[in-house]
Order: C-alpha cells, then structure tokens, then sequence
C-alpha cells in the first residue's frame, strides 16, 4: 500500500500587511519624475518653436521684395502675363524698326553713327559696283 504524500506546511502570506507607505512613496516619487519629464519636454518644444518663428525685420523685409516682383512682367526668364497680353515683343520689334530705319549716334565720342538700313545696302551696293 503507498502512502499519501505528506502535507505541505502552511504559509500564511496573506497574513502579512502590504507595505501602503513603501508603495505610496513610490507612486509620488513615479509621479514627480513623469511631471518633471512633461515639464521639461514643453520647455524644449516651446524652444524649437520660438527658434523656429522668423525675425520680423527679415520678414518685412522679404515680403517687400515680394511686392516688388509682383508687378514686373518677367521675373528672371520667366514670364508673369498672359501671352495675349504681353505687349513687349512688339514694342521692341517697333523700336528695332526705328533704330534700322533712322539716322542716330552709335559713339559720339569715336565718330561712329549708324544709318537706315535701305541707304547702307545701297552705299555697299555702289562700292561693290566700282
């Protein structure tokens, strides 16, 4: 015949009372750590921000070369009209016009004029002619 397995003692750890002041402890010093972390990181992020906002001086003074640019029809080689709008080819097509069919001073200092266009190819004819 076998015999039972002898008992096992007792513990009675549910005797013994938790240590509520050791664990409140710990909860206000967690607690503490974890205000000073929010602290800590809202004053980081409101650092960046402040670093981040542009100087109001250097913002004026982009927004007044802004307004400049605005009205200009041609920002570097870009153009800012309307094609159907934009008069400017003509203007220089007529002012091309009027320099190849006009008398005027190319260099006053040297003596150098430029004359209409007709009366040059009809002087160069002449002299090739000769």
């Amino acid at each position: 015949m076998t015999t039972p397995p002898a008992p096992v003692p007792a513990t009675h750890h549910e005797d013994r009372p938790l240590p509520y002041r050791m664990l409140a402890l710990v909860a206000v010093i967690t607690l503490g750590i974890f205000g000073l972390g929010i602290v800590w990181s809202t004053h980081i992020l409101n650092a960046t921000v402040a670093e981040q906002q542009p100087d109001p001086a250097v913002e004026k003074a982009v927004q007044a070369r802004i307004q400049e640019k605005v009205n200009q029809p041609e920002i570097g080689i870009v153009n800012q009209r309307m094609f159907q709008l934009d008069t400017r080819a003509g203007e220089r097509r007529e002012l091309q016009l009027k320099r190849l069919n006009s008398f005027g001073a190319v260099d006053p200092k040297n003596q150098v004029a430029h004359i209409p266009i007709e009366r040059a190819m009809q002087l160069y004819l002449a002299e090739q002619n000769k």
